[in-house]
């Protein structure tokens, strides 16, 4: 069964592959994205059955299905997702739905089932050809020809091949089974007839007499050797005399029977005896010569069966039993080519390597690949350096130097500074282990677009300032500072990477260094520039080569320290165990006086305070802010959806989605002032714009309005209003003296001119969007937010990190949004939601206008600047 194996995270394809390859009958073809897996599937001749990730970029896992479907009509799918799926049941149904990470048992066992569904691969039916010429013709002469000669070879090294398998198989029986011969062609009946004798003429009789001895003469022994394997190369394939291929296997049989051609053609019979004359010996020995007719010879001599197959070689009769010599030639290998940016193209994945296990390759540079490895002594991930046999080949002093390069880099003791763990040999590969950042070079964050605050750019200029200043005291010679020497985890901790070098090796001024920098976090601030003025002056001191820069990395540090406190006020203040108690002390005293002061004055205003604070939580009190900015987004072309050149006009659009608060003063007004003006002309008659219900809206407002969770969900007047309809959206629009963005958009506004994939670039991070990292279908009082923060939806404005390039929050997630084509003005969904991750391409157009979901809502455009 041919699988097509599809996932954009390299871990969770090679464990997927992994588990897959315990069954060694699966022909398994793997792909990084859909266009990729569609190339490499035709390649492989097919795909019976796709087992895929859901959520991937430029095409899901749902397109990527009926995209392959529309080849392969009876395609079967297994989809693999990291989240929820329930809502997309028409697009599983009939499928199996796996979460990640994936029970190895259950994904073989779905496996199974589907490879017992399909119809077992049966025999092609026969293929009729056109008559061949005679054997005396020139045109036979192909037949006496090296790439023929393996076919009358007595060791019949096809047998010993998956095509020659009929020798040994009953239905190969047609070679020795007289009704088999019809399969070829009916006249080749007279094999098994009497009349065939003369194919095997009276002096055939010697073939298993001592006449036959000159099959096993040294002239016949080069029929055994190697060069018989040209049987199963292609020149075989297209043998002039293929008439009984069909019966086994189309490719090697022809060339595997040439006595074929006379058992087609009795006519061609007589023509077969001037081939055994002795002038022929010399090419056509095998062929034509009587003992090549052994080979027929049993089809009218059982007897002679057993001896004439080996023809003199019993060791080929072993080889035609040997059952591991089918799969191993039957069945594909299922080593595939993986993207070597990712995999790599060696032979080091999942291997081990002394005591390390190689998982996989993530870089590489002049010395050699770069692994990611678990070192099974300790448990941990580590980073793996291994010296490529092509430097060491090219260079013999490598070896010594990688060395010392790795003794230099393991000398360094610093906090911020990756350390080297341990250097060694083993399974004949030099390596040297680091320790593993799990994160992004700057280098990386700045191809994908992305920007970082003033805050975590001190924090990054404070670590690299640190690292540099221990390298430069310590006297150990370091190379040039570069942005994919920087590192930020996870939780945007900055590393500094191990610049060590060997002694002898030219290394970079202070000053050069200070500079490359500030150049370096040039690229990841929003538009070069620090918004604040502050840091903005000291990085460009940092460019200062000379009189009035910054030269040392002393210096920096001491820069960074006295602008800490305006920079990052929370990091500036640092107290003792001694102070943070005496501070503890002094405020219990402080609210012991304040209870006392209170408790004196309370009885007096206590009524009355508690009067004006009914009054004003009633009338007054409302937890909203103002979201009615708009941003303008200026005209011009950009990318829409797969890299298509687009066009809009210049347009201001909210930046951040309609929130409850907005929606609600759309209602009060409505209540105040009946009217249908605001109403989509094919809107339903009688249709009010409460969301879902007035009865829905009554509790989730009232609850938003309290500031009080509903189900367990936190919610206040800055959430997303959700549960309206196309019909809804609207006509708040025109409520609002706005309209409804065009796909095209909120594409751009989104995407930007660049199309990234995400608001901020091209690479997904679940702690910059609200997009299912925390999402429970059905959350509970004890459910607990780990990475985005919110089960489900978020203040409108809680999430700054969902920013497009233009300055609009919130298009990556929280809700989805509705929107219009740009041509037939029907309703559209664009973006993810709180409870998935896709890509800002992803849009849904199989939408109906009454459709109402928690997860759905919108924000508006419009063609004048605001007000």
């Amino acid at each position: 069964m041919k699988i097509l194996l599809v996932d954009d995270d390299p871990a969770v394809l090679q464990t997927l592959l992994a588990i897959l390859k315990r069954n060694p009958a699966l022909q398994i073809t793997v792909g990084t994205n859909g266009p990729l897996a569609i190339e490499n599937a035709s390649s492989a001749g097919g795909v019976d059955l796709l087992i895929t990730d859901v959520v991937m970029e430029p095409t899901d896992g749902f397109t990527l299905r009926q995209q392959l479907a529309a080849q392969y009509p009876a395609l079967r799918a297994i989809f693999i997702s990291g989240y929820d799926l329930s809502d997309y049941a028409a697009h599983t149904q009939g499928c199996d739905v796996f979460a990640k990470p994936v029970d190895a048992d259950a994904l073989l066992a779905a496996v199974a089932k589907v490879q017992a569904e399909l119809p077992p691969p049966g025999p092609k039916p026969p293929r009729v050809l056109g008559a061949p010429r005679a054997v005396s013709a020139p045109t036979a002469t192909p037949v006496a020809q090296p790439a023929a000669t393996p076919v009358a070879q007595p060791t019949a090294t096809p047998v010993a091949q998956p095509t020659a398998t009929p020798v040994a198989q009953p239905k190969a029986t047609p070679v020795a089974q007289p009704t088999a011969t019809p399969v070829a062609q009916p006249t080749a009946t007279p094999v098994a007839q009497p009349t065939a004798t003369p194919v095997a003429q009276p002096t055939a009789t010697p073939v298993a007499q001592p006449t036959a001895t000159p099959v096993a003469q040294p002239k016949a022994t080069p029929v055994a050797q190697p060069k018989a394997t040209p049987v199963a190369q292609p020149k075989a394939m297209p043998s002039p005399k293929p008439v009984v291929a069909p019966t086994a296997q189309p490719k090697a049989t022809p060339t595997a029977q040439p006595t074929a051609a006379p058992v087609a053609q009795p006519q061609a019979t007589p023509t077969a005896t001037p081939v055994a004359q002795p002038q022929a010996t010399p090419t056509a020995t095998p062929v034509a010569q009587p003992q090549a007719t052994p080979t027929a010879t049993p089809v009218a001599q059982p007897k002679a069966t057993p001896t004439a197959t080996p023809v003199a070689q019993p060791k080929a009769t072993p080889v035609v039993a040997q059952p591991k010599a089918t799969p191993a030639v039957a069945v594909p290998v299922p080593d595939v080519d993986l993207d070597e940016e990712i995999f790599g193209s060696d032979d080091l994945l999942n291997k081990r390597v002394g005591n390390y296990n190689i998982v996989w390759r993530i870089g590489g540079d002049e010395w050699g690949p770069v692994y990611v490895a678990v070192q099974t002594s300790m448990a941990r991930p580590v980073a793996m350096k291994v010296l490529s046999e092509e430097v060491q080949n090219s260079d013999p002093t490598a070896k010594q130097r990688f060395i010392a390069l790795a003794r230099a880099k393991a000398a360094v003791k610093h906090a911020t500074i990756l350390s080297v763990y341990e250097a060694g040999e083993a399974s004949g590969h030099t390596y040297y282990t680091y320790e593993y950042v799990d994160g992004v070079q700057l280098e990386e964050a700045r191809e994908q677009g992305r920007t970082l605050g003033d805050p975590l750019i001190l924090r990054i200029i404070k670590v690299v300032a640190e690292g540099m200043a221990y390298l430069q005291h310590q006297k150990i010679p370091y190379a040039p500072l570069e942005a994919r020497r920087i590192y930020l985890g996870k939780d945007d901790a900055p590393h500094l990477g191990n610049l060590a070098v060997a002694s002898g090796e030219a290394q970079q001024e202070a000053p050069e260094g200070i500079a490359a920098l500030a150049e370096i976090l040039a690229g990841v601030l929003p538009g070069g520039q620090s918004a604040d003025p502050r840091l903005q002056a000291l990085l460009d001191k940092m460019r200062l080569k000379e009189n009035g820069g910054i030269l040392s990395w002393g210096a920096l540090q001491q820069a960074v320290k006295a602008l800490e406190p305006k920079v990052v006020p929370v990091d500036a203040i640092k107290l003792t165990a001694q102070e943070e108690a005496a501070i503890r002390a002094v405020e219990a005293a402080k609210k012991q006086q304040k209870k006392t002061l209170i408790l004196t004055t309370v009885g007096v205003f206590a009524l009355l305070w508690v009067v004006a604070g009914l009054v004003w939580w009633k009338f007054f009190y409302s937890n909203e802010r103002d979201h009615s900015a708009m941003i303008e987004i200026p005209a011009g072309e950009f990318i829409f959806q797969d890299g298509q050149k687009a066009h809009t006009d210049r347009f201001w659009i909210d930046k951040y989605e309609v929130t409850m608060g907005q929606y609600a003063r759309f209602l009060d007004y409505l209540a105040a002032n009946p009217t249908t003006e605001f109403d989509h002309p094919d809107q339903p008659k009688g249709k009010n714009h409460f969301p879902k219900d007035k009865y829905n809206w009554d509790i989730y407002y009232g609850r938003a309005r309290a500031g009080k969770p509903a189900r367990y969900v936190p919610i206040d007047l800055n959430c997303p209003i959700f549960n309206v309809d196309y019909w809804d959206a609207y006509a708040y629009a025109k409520w609002a003296g706005k309209r409804l963005p065009t796909e095209k958009e909120w594409e751009k506004a989104a995407r930007g001119t660049k199309g990234f994939l995400y608001p901020w670039g091209n690479k997904f991070d679940p702690n910059r969007v609200n997009s299912g990292a925390d999402y429970e279908d059905n959350p509970g009082p004890n459910t607990k937010p780990k990475v985005d923060g919110y089960v489900w939806w978020s203040p409108v404005d809680a999430i700054p990190g969902d920013e497009s390039p233009y300055g609009v929050i919130g298009m990556g997630g929280n809700v989805a949004e509705w929107a219009e084509t740009s041509d037939t003005r029907k309703p559209v969904a664009r973006g993810g939601s709180y409870a998935n991750k896709l890509p800002l391409t992803n849009r849904v157009t199989e939408i109906i206008p009454e459709h109402k979901f928690e997860r759905l809502g919108f924000r508006c455009v419009s063609d004048h600047p605001p007000k």
